[in-house]
């Protein structure tokens, strides 16, 4: 290791005869949401293995929180003296609550060491850390608050780095003692034979890792771990036992840790761009397994990014799906029916670029109502029975001979901003040319100069950054499009109704079409606001004119000390 690098570390940790790690959300972290969403994961493998068909089916239809419940009660039944509980512990309560043999609730417990593998990643920059210390020789060792065992969190840490096997892990749940209450900490004073004032801690926790220690007069160096947003918060407890919840929103705060201090659309792309987008390329995929599709066309621009995600999909889970990216927009294929040039280049370009003797094809945009793509059908397959099928994120209600259109959220009602999330550093395709033999679009460069400058790299990056978080997780693809509609609900409704202060400046400032003028670039908040509030009201009044005309209302208003009654008499008219 180079002199300047050992200075870099010294700088940072101090000079010390040991360094000593938290290991959860400090040298490892999981690819979910929060640790309860393990219990999730647990519950798809009881439910659909048959290994555990045998289980007791109120066991498996509450796991996740009877999972909680009992580590609660586990730890309200120790004894005086005892700090800390195992896993055996917790489904030992288990087994005796629901009268699991000894085999069912030791095959429970490996279950669940088997899922906290699965789910664990390393912290990188941590790791990289480490490593260094243990290059210049220094005292090294892990020390974590955790019912887990020692070999369970050795496997974890191997995983993450093989230099680990050998380093000395103080486990609460080996010695019975926590870091929370200051006695792990002296044990290991104890054992490791070193003064207080002499050791560097490193950890998460704002007690455990930096109050507690500090104390004892232990140097600390806390890791800064990013937190759920409050939309996040909010998503996990309205879908917390929804496994995709979990690994979407588990991608997402992976992301930002990578980059906390990122440009705007980087926040932008990991936080919303990424699971939206790649909750409609599940939709996609699973579409083209239930109809039989052979060959995906992806049509600019709204198709750049989604291609890059299906293809990063299909991949990792060895699907075969042709894909392809081909270049249309309502400028490009509506022409005036005596426009013959213009149709025969449309013809050509078409006929180059997408497979004319497979009926099994379909093409792929976000928003719109199919008039484009049928436009340019009509002029390709003429008077031919042939249909396509096409596929949009929402798609709205057109005749559309030549096409089958398949949507992934009928049941939203949402803006043409999805369309935005969709973009690519180019501008629109405005026609077609011959060159060389072959057929190439022409496009308009200027909105793309703008797009690129507005910061559609960082954008870019955070969603490729979320899915390969996304991807990491080895439930992907078993369970993949289960709870998808639920979740996208929520994400949909946050950019509609209440946008953050990212969301806001994306919306608003984005680089729209040059077609459109400088005026309407901006979209108002509040009028969309407004405008969703004369929704609710229409909707309401629809109610109230289904009651009875002479009704009366009687409206309560409840507070702590008492309740208040106003009546509003009089018939409804």
């Amino acid at each position: 290791m180079s002199y300047t690098n050992s200075i870099n570390i010294i700088e940072k940790y101090g000079e010390c005869s040991i360094y000593s790690f938290d290991v959860f959300d400090t040298v490892i972290t999981r690819t979910i949401a929060e640790p309860q969403g393990i219990f999730c994961l647990m519950q798809q493998y009881l439910m659909l293995h048959p290994k555990y068909k045998i289980c007791n089916k109120e066991l498996v239809r509450d796991f996740p929180v009877i999972r909680v419940s009992y580590e609660h009660y586990a730890r309200q039944m120790r004894v005086k003296g005892q700090e800390e509980i195992t896993l055996k512990n917790v489904y030992d309560y288990i087994g005796r609550a629901y009268n699991l043999s000894p085999e069912l609730i030791a095959s429970l417990e490996e279950l669940e060491e088997v899922v906290e593998y699965q789910c664990s990643i390393p912290i990188r920059q941590t790791i990289s850390d480490i490593c260094k210390l243990i290059a210049m020789g220094k005292r090294v060792i892990f020390i974590s608050d955790m019912y887990l065992s020692v070999k369970v969190i050795r496997k974890l840490l191997v995983k993450a780095e093989k230099m680990f096997a050998s380093v000395p892990i103080y486990v609460s749940s080996e010695f019975n003692k926590t870091k929370s209450k200051g006695s792990l900490f002296q044990i290991v004073h104890e054992l490791e034979n070193v003064e207080y004032h002499d050791w560097a801690h490193v950890g998460d926790n704002a007690c455990s890792d930096q109050v507690i220690p500090q104390k004892l007069g232990i140097k600390t160096i806390p890791i800064h771990s990013e937190p759920l947003s409050f939309f996040e918060k909010y998503l996990v407890r309205t879908l917390g036992r929804n496994v995709n919840c979990q690994i979407i929103v588990g991608a997402s705060r992976l992301a930002r840790n990578l980059n906390p201090n990122g440009h705007f659309m980087y926040q932008v792309g990991c936080n919303y761009g990424g699971p939206i987008l790649t909750i409609y390329a599940e939709w996609l995929i699973n579409q083209c397994q239930i109809r039989s599709i052979s060959k995906l066309y992806f049509i600019a621009r709204d198709g750049y990014i989604l291609k890059q995600i299906v293809d990063k999909m299909l991949m990792i889970r060895n699907v075969k799906l042709f894909t392809s990216y081909i270049y249309g927009s309502r400028k490009a294929w509506y022409i005036k029916k005596d426009d013959t040039e213009r149709a025969n280049l449309i013809r050509d370009y078409i006929t180059q670029e997408v497979d004319m003797n497979d009926s099994n094809i379909a093409f792929v945009d976000s928003f719109g109502s199919g008039g484009s793509i049928e436009s340019m059908a009509d002029i390709v397959l003429d008077k031919q029975c042939m249909k396509w099928h096409a596929f949009f994120f929402k798609c709205g209600e057109r005749n559309t001979p030549h096409l089958l259109k398949f949507d992934c959220a009928p049941f939203l009602d949402i803006w043409d901003n999805i369309e935005l999330f969709c973009k690519a550093p180019e501008g629109p395709c405005i026609g077609y040319r011959k060159k060389d033999e072959k057929i190439e679009p022409v496009c308009s460069h200027s909105v793309g100069e703008q797009i690129k400058n507005f910061g559609f790299a960082e954008y870019e990056n955070g969603v490729l950054v979320f899915l390969k978080y996304y991807l990491c997780n080895e439930f992907i693809g078993k369970y993949n499009y289960s709870g998808m509609d639920e979740i996208l609900y929520w994400y949909v409704k946050k950019i509609n109704e209440f946008p953050d202060k990212c969301l806001r400046k994306f919306l608003q400032e984005y680089p729209r079409d040059e077609r459109k003028k400088i005026k309407t670039l901006k979209i108002s908040i509040l009028e969309r606001k407004f405008e969703l509030k004369l929704k609710k009201i229409k909707n309401f009044i629809k109610v109230i004119e289904k009651k009875e005309r002479n009704q009366f209302a009687k409206i309560k208003l409840i507070n702590k000390r008492n309740t208040v009654c106003v009546s509003i008499k009089g018939k409804m008219s």
